[in-house]
């Protein structure tokens, strides 16, 4: 183990020739040197550039919570389920994040009106402009919107998704729809 002294940086004098000395500076707490000539140095570098992805980093990737809605049609707002058909309610995220994007895809061509994917936070649709994904006259069958602004959502959310339909045709189409989240 090496104990440094805790001095002054202005009180510590220049060492011998081929000599440093170690201490931390009393004023700010920080590790420091002086060398032979008498300058002073410390530890710390520059700060690093922040990565490709921001703040947030390839630590936190994105991922989809997946669910599913069986014979969308006609005009009828179904939440969507997960995992299997007795579980309708939406995923209970352990942490904070945010949600980036929301993708709507049917296993069949619409031929009549609308089919949008909602994203559903707490019980609370999120319906501001570019936070749905809609299949119409034209996007046919499947549409990922990645939202302009993320939707940022606490720990413990239940973070999901429904569909609204109107005269939407054909009725029995069955839809997937992809909520993509991360960590923050």
């Amino acid at each position: 183990m090496i104990t440094f002294l805790k001095r002054l940086a202005a009180s510590v004098a220049a060492p011998a020739a081929g000599k440093v000395r170690f201490f931390v500076d009393s004023a700010d707490g920080l590790p420091k040197y002086r060398d032979e000539s008498g300058a002073l140095g410390d530890f710390v570098g520059p700060q690093g550039p922040i990565g490709p992805e921001g703040p947030a980093g390839a630590g936190n990737p994105e991922f989809p919570i997946v669910g599913g809605v069986s014979a969308v049609g006609g005009n009828a707002t179904t939440s969507a389920g997960y995992g299997d058909a007795t579980c309708d309610a939406p995923v209970r995220i352990p942490y904070a994040g945010e949600v980036l994007a929301i993708t709507l895809s049917l296993n069949g061509a619409r031929t009549a009106g609308t089919c949008t994917a909602a994203i559903v936070i707490d019980g609370v649709p999120q319906l501001l402009p570019g936070q749905t994904a809609t299949v119409d006259g034209t996007n046919t069958q499947a549409i990922t919107t990645v939202l302009s602004t993320p939707i940022p959502f606490a720990a413990n959310a239940h973070v999901g998704a429904r569909t609204t339909t109107v005269a939407f045709a054909p009725t029995g189409a069955d839809a997937t729809i992809s909520v993509w989240i991360r960590k923050t």
